[in-house]
C-alpha cells in the first residue's frame, strides 16, 4: 500500500471536523443551560451524546444547580 499524504491529510481533517462539531455542539448546550440559570455540575465525556449523526445532547443534569445572574445558589 502506497503512503498518500493528501487521503491521509483529507483523514485527519474530516476528524479535526467532526471534533469541532461536538465541542460547538457541547458549547451550544452548556451556553443554553447557563443562560437558564442551571450549572451543570458534573460534565464529562461520558455525557455527552451524538444523535443523529450530528445533533449533539449533554445528558445528566442530575447534579446541576440553578444559579442566580450574580453567581449565588438559588434557593
Amino acid at each position: 500500500m502506497t503512503f498518500r499524504p493528501t487521503t491521509a491529510l483529507a483523514r485527519l481533517a474530516l476528524a479535526l471536523a467532526g471534533c469541532a462539531l461536538v465541542i460547538e455542539g457541547c458549547s451550544r448546550a452548556l451556553a443554553y443551560a447557563h443562560e437558564e440559570g442551571v450549572v451543570h455540575a458534573d460534565f464529562k465525556p461520558g455525557n455527552v451524546f451524538v444523535a443523529g449523526g450530528r445533533k449533539i445532547k449533554v445528558l445528566d443534569f442530575g447534579i446541576a444547580r440553578a444559579v442566580t445572574r450574580h453567581g449565588e445558589d438559588a434557593a
